[in-house]
């Protein structure tokens, strides 16, 4: 439950979604302009994935650390 919950999440991130897109979209000029091997393509896909994933945890720490603020106030 918590995986389809965390994949949901991700998949409907507006961040993630543009993200994506952009790096698509270069990874596509490239293809055209400079021949870039698969693994190269996929491993930056896979990076933008997990920086995406770190970014979403930050904020939702910063999220519970600022409600944990205002409850003590």
């Amino acid at each position: 439950m918590k995986i389809t919950q965390t994949a949901k999440e991700y998949l409907t991130d507006w961040k993630n979604l543009a993200t994506h897109a952009i790096v698509g979209i270069v990874l596509m000029l490239v293809i055209f302009v400079i021949p870039v091997h698969i693994h190269f393509r996929i491993s930056i896909l896979v990076s933008v994935v997990f920086i995406n994933m770190y970014r979403m945890r930050l904020e939702n720490s910063e999220d519970t650390d600022i409600r944990e603020d205002i409850d003590l106030e």
